[in-house]
């Protein structure tokens, strides 16, 4: 099932994916000046199993309360943002994290730092120009080793994971090799030609 984003007319939105027999959905509720853009926001994310019927509120986030982790639960909401990596090193380790979320929103940093992107993506003033530099800098500088850590995703546990780093990869090199641990081979050949700058 793809994802499912509905928003509405006071600004709260619900957000509907699914991962195996659960369905997670995560209700915004937008508050304070939203016809101008809500200043608070109450978060809440909860699981249906579609097996057991079981419904579970997972995690909360209400207004006035900051998230503990650097990526919101389940990375919705999400700006990609490059802030949870104070280094390139920091960043790699995120594709490593227990957390899917934690791989998932490394996976879509790391390509985009690859990518044609001059400066930070979303949120003016959000993001640091100078941090961005640095960590593109250290991406194109270590090319072999950033793509080599794309490839490795495409056996992650998380099939979302996976597929997102197929996505990267091919809109990144052009080419249009299959997915899955199995293609690892395929595309570590390729890597080989692949100018370390």
């Amino acid at each position: 099932m793809p994802d499912f984003d509905d928003w509405a007319n006071d600004g709260s939105w619900i957000s509907l994916f699914q991962k195996g027999q659960d369905l997670h959905f995560v209700f915004a509720r937008g508050g304070g000046d939203c016809p101008a853009g809500c200043t608070e926001w109450d978060y809440y994310y909860v699981t249906y199993d579609t097996h057991t019927s079981a419904v579970t509120l997972e995690h909360q986030l209400l207004n006035g309360t900051k998230w503990s982790d650097d990526v919101f639960y389940w990375d919705r909401p999400t700006r990609y943002s490059i802030n949870p990596y104070s280094t390139f090193a920091s960043l790699l380790a995120g594709l490593h994290d227990t957390r899917w979320w934690y791989r998932q929103h490394a996976v879509h940093v790391l390509a985009r730092l690859l990518s044609e992107e001059r400066g930070p993506w979303h949120g003016a003033g959000e993001q640091s120009a100078s941090h961005f530099t640095e960590l593109k800098t250290a991406a194109l500088g270590r090319r072999r080793e950033s793509y080599e850590a794309l490839i490795a995703r495409l056996g992650d546990e998380d099939p979302d994971v996976a597929r997102l780093a197929l996505e990267y990869l091919r809109s990144l090199s052009g080419r249009h090799f299959p997915g899955g641990t199995a293609s690892i081979p395929q595309w570590r050949e390729w890597l080989l030609t692949l100018p370390e700058r």
